[in-house]
């Protein structure tokens, strides 16, 4: 499509939306997150060039939000709110900072090519696929890293140490 213009604030509200996808799109502005409709099950703003730092309280109020995607847009900030969705894609954005633990039921997170720092969060046991290249990660990857995730791309970090034992088990 080529929508253009800037999200109306009173749209995330709407009491009933359960899919809000806008991705690819010519979209401008910044996003409130204020108080986004409980319902919300997707959200897809990927490819546009929204603005503004991610997150709010409310934020946790999404029980039901299944998917997020954020990727390539210029939100910036800290990502350090752990939510419990299964699939997160907030690549090609400025978030800065470390990384919140993802929660138990991620199973897809992908956020490269960022700015976040600190040390590499745990792979959860359901986790498949963590991409977080291109960051200023450091430190180690968690010895107690699950045989469950069949991507983990860590790489142009500044990850050092030995590989877990599970991992080259799995190499071999």
């Amino acid at each position: 499509n080529l929508l253009s213009g800037s999200l109306l604030n009173s749209t995330m509200k709407l009491e009933r939306l359960s899919t809000f996808e806008m991705g690819s799109n010519l979209l401008t502005g910044r996003v409130d997150w204020a108080s986004p409709s409980p319902s919300l099950l997707l959200i897809d703003f990927g490819y546009n060039d929204l603005t503004g730092a991610f997150g709010s309280p409310q934020l946790h109020n999404l029980r039901y939000l299944m998917s997020l995607d954020l990727s390539h847009n210029n939100f910036h900030g800290s990502f350090n709110q752990s939510l419990l969705i299964s699939s997160m894609k907030a690549f090609s954005n400025a978030f800065t900072g470390p990384l919140a633990q993802p929660g138990n039921s991620s199973i897809t997170i992908d956020l490269h090519s960022n700015q976040l720092s600190g040390s590499l969060p745990v792979v959860s046991s359901d986790m498949q696929s963590m991409v977080l290249s291109d960051n200023m990660f450091d430190g180690l990857i968690h010895p107690h890293f699950t045989n469950s995730c069949v991507v983990f791309d860590v790489s142009r970090n500044h990850v050092n140490g030995s590989i877990p034992s599970v991992m080259a088990q799995s190499l071999e």
